[in-house]
């Protein structure tokens, strides 16, 4: 039996021979998470300067331009 109200002599022993982790997620923690997610989600699109300046260049810029703007904007 586990007491969880200070009850314990030694409540390193409690932790070690605990059968599962105790839940330590908080809201704050949900909330970094959750705008670590977004951040990711709504990088900005990395653009390769060192590309030729040629039609198919420019055809894959508009392309992927397209792509993930129209994304945002749909």
């Amino acid at each position: 039996m586990v007491l969880t109200q200070g009850f314990e002599l030694s409540p390193f022993s409690t932790a070690f021979f605990a059968r599962s982790a105790a839940p330590i997620i908080t809201e704050g923690f949900e909330v970094l998470v959750h705008e670590v997610m977004e951040a990711i989600t709504t990088s900005p699109l990395v653009t390769v300067v060192a590309l030729p300046f040629t039609l198919t260049s420019i055809f894959l810029l508009l392309v992927l331009s397209l792509k993930y703007v129209g994304a945002i904007f749909s």
